[in-house]
């Protein structure tokens, strides 16, 4: 699972580096430290200063604001933050608040927020918000035109 990670923050850093980069080359190889003590270890200290590196780039909206003020290049950093509040560590389990930000970063073409979105509404917040099935078949249909996956051919 090593190489997913790698290659999961290879193409974050790759987003940040061909736009304006709102963070340095000191905070990017911190962010990918932080991610990895994080997401392999639980270190909480950890999380909080991945949080913090990303909300430099997703910062905190509040209720209501229009997503698509985000940049395309912020997506990722979204996506990221909804992944650390749907992990549970520590204070980072808060699965509407991961919600709000894969729905944030869906809404800049971020396939797997996309389709971590749908799977978090039918594993996690269907009974906690009555969730319909068009809007999980809406996340999903998201997710699959934004990319060729296989599993979309056959849900």
């Amino acid at each position: 699972d090593d190489d997913a990670v790698g290659k999961h923050t290879a193409e974050a850093l790759a987003a940040m580096s061909s736009t304006a980069p709102r963070l340095n080359l000191h905070e990017q190889d911190d962010l990918y430290q932080q991610e990895l003590k994080c997401t392999r270890h639980g270190n909480l200290t950890a999380c909080e200063a991945w949080q913090r590196l990303l909300h430099k780039v997703c910062p905190e909206q509040p209720d209501g604001a229009d997503a698509q003020h985000d940049s395309p290049s912020s997506a990722w950093a979204c996506h990221d933050l909804a992944q650390l509040y749907s992990l549970g560590i520590g204070e980072f389990n808060e699965p509407q608040r991961a919600a709000k930000l894969y729905q944030r970063a869906c809404s800049n073409k971020h396939f797997r927020a996309c389709y971590n979105l749908a799977m978090m509404y039918v594993l996690v917040l269907a009974p906690i918000v009555g969730v319909t099935g068009h809007t999980l078949e809406q996340h999903a249909t998201d997710s699959c035109s934004l990319v060729v996956v296989v599993t979309c051919r056959y849900g």
